[in-house]
C-alpha cells in the first residue's frame, strides 16, 4: 500500500444459511471496530438462497443457484466432493473481487460466526499477510470434545503439544486454517487460491488447497486466539446463544 493511501478491506464470503443466523452474523460484522482511516466494504455470494433483504446500503451481493444438496444436522455438516468443488469456486470469486476492487485485504468470515468487535482491528495490527482468529467447535453434542479451525499438518492433524501452545494467549504459527481468515492482496497476487489440487486426493477441502499453496509460495500462516468468535455450528447452539441474551437482533 502506498504511503498516505487509505487501506481498503473487503469482508464477507459465500452464504448458505438460515435467515436468523445470517442476521446475527450480519450484526456482528456491522459492529466490528474499523481500523483508523480504513474503507470497509462487504460482499456476499448467496449460494442457493437469497437473503439480500437483510442487507443495507454499501453491502453488495450476488446469487449463484446450483441446486446441490448440503446436509446439516445436530451431529455434523456433510460435505460432498460437489460441495467442496463449488466452495472452492465461490471462495476464488471473493479473491477475484479483492483484486478487482483494489483491496489491501480480504477478511473471510464464514456465515455462522459471531465476531467480537475488536477482531478486525486486532488482526490488522498483527501486520501479517495471513492470519486467522482461532475458535473451537464441539463435535457431537454433549461429547465434550472440541476441534479448532486450524491444523498443523495433513488433513487436520495436530499434536497435543501444539494444542497446548494454541491455548496460550498470543499469535502462533500453524499449518493451515480457515473460516475467520485475514488475507493480504500480496498472497492473492502471488497465485494462492482455493482451486482443487488434483494430485492430492487424500487432502480434501478448499482450506487445505489454499493453505498448501500459501506455504509453497513461502507465506507463513498465523493464528491468533485473543478474540475467539462463537461458532453457531448447529441449531441448538444458536438457540442457546439467543437464550443467553447475547443476541444483537431485536
Amino acid at each position: 500500500m502506498e504511503r498516505g493511501a487509505k487501506m481498503k478491506i473487503l469482508i464477507g464470503g459465500p452464504v448458505r444459511q438460515s435467515e436468523d443466523i445470517f442476521r446475527e452474523y450480519l450484526h456482528s460484522l456491522r459492529t466490528l471496530e474499523i481500523p483508523n482511516g480504513c474503507e470497509i466494504n462487504k460482499h456476499f455470494i448467496f449460494n442457493d438462497c437469497d437473503l439480500s433483504k437483510w442487507l443495507q446500503n454499501g453491502e453488495t451481493y450476488e446469487i449463484i443457484n446450483t441446486g446441490d444438496e448440503y446436509v446439516c444436522d445436530e451431529t455434523t455438516h456433510t460435505w460432498t466432493e460437489e460441495n467442496l468443488n463449488k466452495m472452492s469456486h465461490l471462495r476464488n470469486r471473493m479473491l477475484e473481487k479483492t483484486i478487482q476492487g483494489g483491496y489491501d485485504y480480504y477478511f473471510l468470515v464464514d456465515s455462522d460466526l459471531i465476531l467480537k468487535p475488536k477482531t478486525l482491528v486486532h488482526l490488522i495490527n498483527q501486520k501479517k499477510d495471513l492470519i486467522a482468529e482461532l475458535f473451537w467447535t464441539e463435535g457431537s453434542p454433549g461429547s465434550g470434545g472440541c476441534w479448532p479451525n486450524a491444523w498443523e499438518y495433513d488433513q487436520c492433524s495436530t499434536d497435543k503439544e501444539t494444542i497446548r501452545k494454541w491455548l496460550t494467549p498470543g499469535v502462533h504459527l500453524c499449518g493451515g486454517t480457515g473460516a475467520c481468515f485475514l488475507i493480504s492482496n500480496k498472497v492473492i497476487k502471488a497465485g494462492v487460491d482455493y482451486t482443487p489440487i488434483h494430485n492430492l486426493r487424500g487432502l480434501k477441502g478448499e482450506d487445505r488447497w489454499f493453505c498448501i499453496r500459501a506455504v509453497v509460495h513461502g507465506f507463513d500462516i498465523w493464528l491468533d486466539n485473543r478474540y475467539q468468535p462463537l461458532h453457531l455450528y448447529r441449531r441448538s447452539i444458536y438457540e442457546q446463544f439467543v437464550r443467553s441474551g447475547l443476541s444483537g437482533i431485536t
